[in-house]
């Protein structure tokens, strides 16, 4: 059985497995810092961190961020040793099942096998490309913008609706101001 629950740093086993999952499963570049996750999760209603729970053990984990008529999912992994076992499926369609709002997420371009097989991935589990640049700020100043998708659950964007996600997602998330 696959659960989601929410967890903060007081959970402190849980939350040292997800930071040792979150640092392993992502670059640092696509990474925020682990204080301001403390600090997202302690302190701020609209972030949560989630812990995938697989037959009650740790599974992996799912930010997500609730951005009024949207939720934007930031990251998402699953441990190694299950990896491809069909649990990350799972997941999303019970995150997506429970969402009363548009998903939408950031996903690498198809650049190598990985990054295409990802984009597999979320297609085959209902998500669309929107056919719109976008970039995935840094989480630092001294690191550049990374080449992105936006993806959305359910349907295409359109680009206004686009705009307007990708300029709530910048202010929010990223701390950007409108441009």
């Amino acid at each position: 059985m696959i659960a989601l629950r929410r967890i903060t740093p007081t959970d402190k086993h849980d939350w040292e497995r997800f930071i040792a999952l979150y640092i392993e499963s992502f670059p640092e570049k696509e990474r925020r810092p682990i204080s301001s996750l403390e600090h997202l999760a302690c302190e701020c209603d609209m972030f949560r961190v989630e812990k995938v729970e697989r037959d009650g053990d740790f599974a992996g984990f799912l930010t997500h961020w609730d951005l009024g008529k949207f939720i934007y999912a930031e990251h998402f992994a699953i441990s190694p040793q299950i990896r491809g076992g069909g649990t990350g499926g799972k997941v999303i369609d019970e995150f997506t099942g429970r969402c009363d709002k548009l998903v939408v997420l950031e996903a690498e371009t198809a650049t190598d096998d990985l990054s295409r097989r990802r984009l597999g991935f979320y297609s085959r589990h209902g998500f669309f490309i929107a056919p719109f640049p976008y970039a995935q700020p840094s989480y630092s100043p001294e690191q550049q913008p990374i080449p992105m998708h936006l993806l959305s659950f359910g349907r295409q964007l359109a680009e206004d609706e686009f705009k307007t996600i990708r300029r709530v997602i910048y202010a929010t998330v990223y701390n950007i101001p409108e441009q």
